[in-house]
């Protein structure tokens, strides 16, 4: 489900239901907590990738420290 599938759903009227101003408002405030995640999701995607990125350089800079000690022996 995405926020489109949320603004184009559409509801059968019935005699008895459910006010449609009061749906509509809800769906709308789905509609901003999907574009809150969504944001806050490439946020935390785009941090794990750079402290993958600063592992990977870390761990990469113990290896050639190692090899550097094993050489002085």
């Amino acid at each position: 489900m995405n926020r489109d599938d949320v603004i184009n759903k559409e509801f059968p009227h019935a005699f008895v239901g459910y006010d449609v101003a009061e749906v509509d408002l809800f769906l709308d405030e789905v509609i901003r907590e999907f574009d809150r995640l969504h944001n806050e999701i490439d946020v935390l995607t785009f941090r794990l990738e750079q402290l993958m990125e600063k592992t990977d350089a870390n761990d990469k800079e113990g290896e050639e420290i190692k090899k550097l000690q094993n050489n002085e022996k």
